[in-house]
């Protein structure tokens, strides 16, 4: 049965394995064409781990190299990410919507501001608005879902 999944499907798939290769992907997505070393300060990441990387992400297509020269007729080297790493990117982000529930949305308001920052959360209320908005995942997403603190065990589907 595996082979009834595209092997392009599978490579890329495994190539997303990585947690600092979804970051360089992210990063290029939002980005567009940067150069080894303005990616490599931006994302703190050590030279030699990014060669690694990026030669895992060109082999499976997701990102690509080129070249480009300056007025001075000096050749640069520049990653920018494919068009199937951008649908990939943007596929998985859309397809993992995120679905909150009630007594997540209760915890929102006992929690530090640190943690709803670093869950890709935020919230705001209004005394005039009898109701919460909610931006919920990331960058990417940035879906937002209305709740309204009165109804019990409701559950909010971004849309």
């Amino acid at each position: 049965y595996v082979n009834e999944i595209p092997l392009l499907v599978r490579n890329s798939i495994k190539a997303l394995s990585d947690e600092n290769r979804q970051g360089i992907l992210i990063y290029l997505l939002k980005n567009n064409s940067k150069s080894f070393i303005e990616i490599s300060k931006d994302l703190k990441m050590p030279k030699n781990n990014l060669s690694y990387h990026f030669k895992i992400l060109i082999r499976y297509g997701l990102i690509y190299n080129f070249y480009d020269r300056n007025e001075f007729a000096e050749k640069y080297s520049f990653y920018e990410i494919s068009k199937l790493g951008k649908r990939l990117i943007t596929t998985l982000m859309n397809f993992i919507k995120p679905t909150l529930y009630m007594e997540e949305v209760d915890a929102l308001f006992n929690t530090d501001e640190s943690f709803i920052s670093a869950e890709g959360l935020s919230y705001q209320t209004s005394s005039f608005i009898k109701g919460l908005t909610i931006t919920a995942g990331n960058d990417l997403i940035g879906e937002k879902v209305n709740y309204k603190p009165f109804s019990k065990k409701e559950q909010i589907v971004a849309g």
